[in-house]
């Protein structure tokens, strides 16, 4: 199983990575983050993101990739504004 973690740096995503890298079934863990977590590990893939707004870009091809999705479900939805709302 792949586990992907957000706010890997602060005390709880901390300890829940810890927790994933320790877990015999857990195979890879993916971490999204600003910072590095500083450490090494074989299970461990550090993706550094030094924007919030690039998340959902990554994480929705990921995402469908360790589905199995193909590669044309893997194409992420548009973005549609809330009506009302300005940008």
């Amino acid at each position: 199983m792949k586990f992907i973690l957000t706010g890997a740096t602060g005390f709880a995503g901390g300890e829940a990575l810890r927790q994933a890298l320790a877990a015999p079934d857990i195979t890879q863990v993916t971490v999204l983050t600003r910072r590095s977590v500083s450490f090494v590990h074989p299970k461990l893939r550090e993706v550094l993101m030094r924007n919030f707004l690039d998340y959902a870009a990554w994480i929705w091809p990921a995402t469908r990739a360790a589905s199995g999705a193909s590669a044309h479900d893997r194409q992420a939805p548009q973005r549609r504004r809330a009506p009302g709302l300005r940008h």
